[in-house]
């Protein structure tokens, strides 16, 4: 089969286009035949190597797989059935897993990621029966590869921050997979959303999915123009995927008892925290990890009721996967990026 193929750590030119073996899946293992795969930051991290992570060379990155069963014994999933995977892999014995909380269990890990599963820049996968999901047929292939990750880590912050109808919340990146996501979970949940850009190209389009405020960052004050908004109270959550460069304006732009949700160290894993301002306000900041498989299951039924499309950015061939991270790495999207296979 044709696959997108690591063979070390690097720039984009490791990504390797080749011929290789089709996986050869085992009892309680199906073969996926893909046919859709989102980019994620996880991949370009993969890519690149991150200290205290491990990979087993040659590795396929690739978590948000949609295809249809190539090969299967299960008796609910048939040849030719339409699936999504859910990206999560777990120990499924302890008690975290028992209680359908596998994102908490302290072998989960995600397929694709670091870790030895292989991931959807393949034209096949195998992975385990309990995380196919059938395809719902208001999904295109390309648009369902945009939820998993981003869009259900989305789903997964806004439930830990307990976000409630007329809130004022801040999420960095319009563009990118978890702003965009933010923005247009948070909005059908009644939620006053700012949000930031790099380019003023991108004010309309987040304008467009509902954003109430878009700030450049290279040209305001983020806090500022937060404090402007929200009469100098504040915010009752953040968003920050971004990492060690936004954290002080983060804790800055939250209103006593706010909360900052955590989710990426896109600008570095290492921050500073001033612990005045952290508990004269009595914030909270909380971390969180792609979501569960209920999760998933639940974000779709919301997305369904409330008619939400997943925002896609740009396709790609398979065999152009560096192009398509080069894209991500320069921030040119608006949100997701796919891979057609």
């Amino acid at each position: 089969m044709k696959a997108v193929v690591l063979h070390e750590h690097g720039g984009i030119d490791k990504l390797r286009y080749e011929d290789i073996d089709e996986p050869v899946h085992s009892k309680n293992e199906v073969l996926v035949r893909v046919k859709a795969c989102g980019i994620n930051h996880l991949d370009i991290w993969v890519r690149q190597g991150l200290p205290g992570k491990r990979i087993n060379f040659p590795h396929i990155c690739g978590c948000d797989i949609v295809g249809e069963i190539a090969a299967s014994s299960s008796k609910y999933f048939a040849v030719g059935d339409e699936v999504m995977v859910y990206p999560g892999l777990s120990c499924g014995q302890c008690s975290y897993c028992k209680d359908g909380l596998q994102n908490l269990c302290s072998k989960f890990i995600i397929i694709g990621g670091f870790g030895d599963a292989q991931g959807g820049y393949a034209e096949y996968v195998k992975v385990p029966e309990q995380n196919l999901i059938s395809l719902p047929d208001w999904l295109s292939s390309e648009e369902a590869a945009t939820l998993s990750v981003s869009y259900l880590t989305s789903w997964n912050m806004l439930h830990r921050a307990d976000v409630k109808e007329g809130m004022n919340l801040l999420v960095y990146g319009a563009g990118s997979g978890v702003g965009t996501a933010t923005i247009q979970l948070a909005k059908a949940m009644g939620v006053k959303v700012i949000t930031t850009v790099g380019d003023d190209r991108k004010f309309g389009p987040a304008r467009s999915l509902g954003a109430d405020l878009a700030i450049n960052r290279k040209t305001s004050d983020i806090v500022k123009e937060v404090m402007k908004f929200t009469e100098n109270n504040g915010v009752t959550v953040v968003i920050d995927h971004v990492g060690a460069h936004t954290w002080d304006t983060s804790l800055k732009c939250l209103k006593p008892d706010g909360k900052m949700l955590v989710c990426g160290t896109t600008t570095g894993g290492v921050a500073s925290v001033d612990i005045r301002a952290l508990y004269s306000k009595q914030a909270a900041i909380i971390g969180a990890y792609l979501g569960t498989r209920s999760q998933l299951l639940e974000l779709l039924v919301f997305m369904a009721s409330k008619k939400i499309k997943p925002v896609i950015d740009s396709t790609f061939k398979l065999s152009d996967a560096a192009k398509a991270q080069s894209r991500m790495e320069k921030s040119e999207h608006f949100g997701k990026i796919v891979l057609q296979i």
